[in-house]
């Protein structure tokens, strides 16, 4: 049995259930606003894999502020906030939502769903953010705004043609885990308020294949899995870079994932505008100008988008 879609409508009878009935009549809960949401996912969060918002009949501030709890107090990751019958909206975004769509998206709700993946999967990637969560408070925030930054230039990409959709969803809920191997590196390393020496570097560089590592076991259980696929490129490649200077295999150029890629710079954005414990964070000009002035480390194509939507970027 699949998932439940969770539908937020202040009208039962609005376009957007009714379409939604043809669809999923079978898996459908449907509710008339955001308290009576936020209950279910209380009780058991793991039961839905989607909630649809319907954007046409529910305050704007009143969906901000959903999307915040949900992904604040229940879940970084899942599931998936979508708000139908809405443009794109950056606030929204920030806030946690995970997409933006009018109704014909809806007939392809494979565009937000982990591949089919079952419920033990959707279980143990509960289980992953939750464990990154509680374990490293400060890598859960860096990890959060990672996603953020990441959603907001998969729009951009997937306007341009250059992310296929079937990926976009994919990509920002693995951009959360980019970092998901420096769980097992050592505090002293992690939090040294200090420039790490090259032996420590060394070790904080492996974090790329130990994030992987977790994922070998899963890959051999849920075999041919897209997001899984997507996951081991954004944790084991999002340190690349374009000129092939970067690890942790020196890829050049188009042999780095698109998906890596992406992540790249949403990663360095939100580690130059964080506080560090060996520095303060920088401005966001500050942050916009290192950024650009990267010679070689960024695919320039992202480059360049991210650059000319910078301002959506902005927290």
């Amino acid at each position: 049995m699949r998932d439940k879609k969770l539908v937020v409508t202040a009208k039962i009878d609005s376009l957007l259930t009714q379409m939604l009935f043809i669809l999923l009549r079978d898996s459908l809960e449907i509710v008339q606003d955001t308290d009576a949401a936020l209950r279910s996912l209380w009780r058991n969060h793991a039961d839905y894999d989607l909630v649809l918002i319907d954007g046409k009949t529910l305050p704007r501030s009143e969906i901000i502020q959903f999307a915040r709890s949900v992904r604040e107090d229940i879940s970084s990751v899942l599931p998936g906030i979508v708000v139908v019958q809405c443009g794109f909206d950056v606030q929204l975004i920030k806030a946690g939502v995970d997409a933006c769509v009018d109704e014909d998206t809806i007939f392809d709700l494979a565009l937000f769903d982990n591949d089919g993946s079952t419920k033990q999967l959707d279980l143990i990637i509960n289980f992953m953010a939750d464990l990154l969560k509680n374990k490293d408070l400060n890598l859960h925030r860096h990890s959060a705004r990672v996603k953020t930054f990441t959603q907001i230039l998969v729009a951009f990409c997937v306007e341009e043609g250059i992310l296929q959709p079937s990926k976009a969803y994919h990509t920002t809920v693995a951009s959360y885990f980019h970092d998901f191997g420096k769980l097992l590196i050592r505090e002293s390393i992690l939090n040294k308020p200090s420039k790490l020496s090259e032996e420590e570097f060394s070790v904080m560089k492996t974090h790329t294949s130990l994030g992987t590592k977790v994922l070998e076991n899963l890959s051999k259980s849920f075999t041919q899995n897209n997001f899984l696929s997507v996951l081991f490129n954004v944790m084991k490649y999002h340190h690349e870079r374009f000129d092939a200077r970067g690890y942790p295999e020196g890829l050049r150029a188009e042999q780095i994932p698109l998906e890596a890629r992406i992540v790249a710079i949403a990663d360095v954005l939100e580690a130059l505008t964080a506080d560090r414990p060996y520095r303060n964070a920088y401005t966001f000009e500050e942050a916009l100008n290192i950024i650009a002035e990267e010679d070689g480390h960024f695919d320039p194509k992202l480059l360049q988008l991210f650059v000319e939507n910078a301002e959506l970027f902005r927290d």
